[in-house]
């Protein structure tokens, strides 16, 4: 029988904890912001745990950072903090504006996964030991959007401001993930440079909007 590979967003995880780890799965409620999605995403390992009660089902669940990367979505309404603020400060520099808006207060603090790093755990997922319950891919490290926007400024080269906008709500504020048992039962952890991952992304993004694609 074939393996089934099943990413799960960290959001799936209690909405008060600021590490997550995999024996703190189930303990409290989430976090309004990602409510409905959350729950969408831990109910996905409810599937694969009875796929594999009644069938077998040979599956192993991840539980992914906030990925991001080379298409990602670049949307004000639809994408994760990344790709929105990839996408304004990239336009914004380009059209020579004075200023960003960046939603919230920029505190709140999120950890990132690279796609390539998150496509790697899949894949290697495919070849380890059985495994039922939850198992994380993270570092363990966030980045604060503030410091994060900071970082995306600079390396556009945009000389303008950015304004946040306390009206927009800043969601959970601190989601970090532990990944010491990832890193133990896949034999690796993520390795990619967060600052080079974001300027691959940015060059991307850049590249296909001048060339309409």
């Amino acid at each position: 029988m074939k393996r089934i590979v099943n990413p799960i967003s960290n959001c799936a995880y209690p909405g008060e904890l600021t590490l997550f780890k995999e024996k703190d799965f189930w303990n409290g409620p989430l976090h309004e912001s990602v409510m409905v999605y959350g729950f969408v995403r831990k109910a996905s390992w409810i599937g694969s745990w009875a796929y594999n009660k009644q069938y077998g089902l040979d599956q192993i669940n991840l539980v992914l950072s906030n990925m991001f990367g080379p298409a990602d979505h670049f949307e004000e309404e639809r994408s994760h903090a990344m790709g929105a603020l990839i996408m304004k400060i990239v336009e914004a520099n380009r059209e020579n504006l004075p200023s960003v808006t960046v939603w919230g207060s920029g505190n709140p603090v999120r950890e990132w996964l690279y796609v390539e790093d998150g496509a790697e755990a899949m894949v290697r997922a495919l070849d380890i030991p059985a495994y039922a319950d939850p198992i994380n891919i993270g570092v363990g490290k966030g980045i604060s959007i503030m410091a994060m926007a900071e970082m995306i400024k600079d390396i556009v080269g945009y000389k303008g401001r950015l304004i946040y906008d306390l009206s927009k709500p800043d969601g959970a504020p601190y989601k970090t993930v532990d990944g010491s048992l990832g890193a133990k039962l896949l034999g690796w952890t993520p390795t990619t440079d967060f600052k080079e991952a974001v300027r691959s992304t940015i060059a991307w993004y850049d590249w296909c909007t001048l060339e309409g694609i």
